[in-house]
């Protein structure tokens, strides 16, 4: 009979034993599960800030894109317009140097007047009035254009004798009664007898 109380509480001890075991191995597990878990939750909500900042810098990137954008399409416009002023310029600048080499050399001729007949000398005085009335001519009508309307920003008068080409800039597209009137200015500012060509370029606003 002891030797079953004794045997009873042998397996008691031992299922004692058995569950305190289980306990204490299973319980760091379950510990770590609910750790675990409360990190992804936190990573998540991080996740989810994140996200959202995210969507905000992406709607002020695209905000600046924007911009960039409207800055550009504006610096192109002001680069198209100020290729055609350095055209113009380009263009002053050619005729008024060659016209000014011209001149130098008739100014030489008149200075050597013994190598020279009187003819010749007078020949070369004419030449240098005429050259220098056509510049100022050139000039007056430019202004004059430009004075006329018509959306005329600006104007280029080159006169090579009985010829003058007229380039006008403007906002319109061709206008003839603006050409007529061109033509018309022309022939009043100097002796009339001209053909007068008018060219049309648009302005890029």
């Amino acid at each position: 009979m002891l030797v079953k109380k004794q045997t009873v509480w042998l397996l008691t001890m031992l299922s004692l034993v058995a569950v305190l075991s289980i306990y204490y191995v299973t319980a760091p597990p379950g510990n770590t599960g609910g750790d675990l878990a409360l990190v992804a939750q936190e990573e998540g909500q991080e996740g989810t800030e994140k996200g959202t900042k995210t969507e905000g810098e992406q709607e002020e990137q695209h905000e600046e894109s924007d911009e960039t954008s409207a800055d550009t399409t504006e610096t192109s416009g002001n680069v198209v317009t100020t290729e055609l002023d350095e055209e113009f310029e380009t263009a002053r600048l050619a005729m008024d140097m060659e016209r000014s080499r011209l001149i130098e050399e008739l100014e030489t001729k008149v200075g050597s007047a013994n190598e020279f007949s009187a003819d010749e000398i007078n020949s070369a005085y004419e030449e240098i009035a005429t050259i220098r009335e056509t510049m100022s001519q050139e000039d007056v009508l430019e202004q004059l254009i430009v004075s006329m309307g018509f959306g005329v920003t600006d104007a280029l008068v080159m006169a090579d004798g009985p010829n003058v080409r007229v380039t006008v800039k403007s906002s319109e597209e061709h206008n003839k009664t603006l050409a007529n009137s061109v033509m018309q200015l022309v022939n009043e500012q100097m002796d009339g007898h001209q053909v007068v060509a008018v060219v049309f370029q648009p302005d890029a606003e």
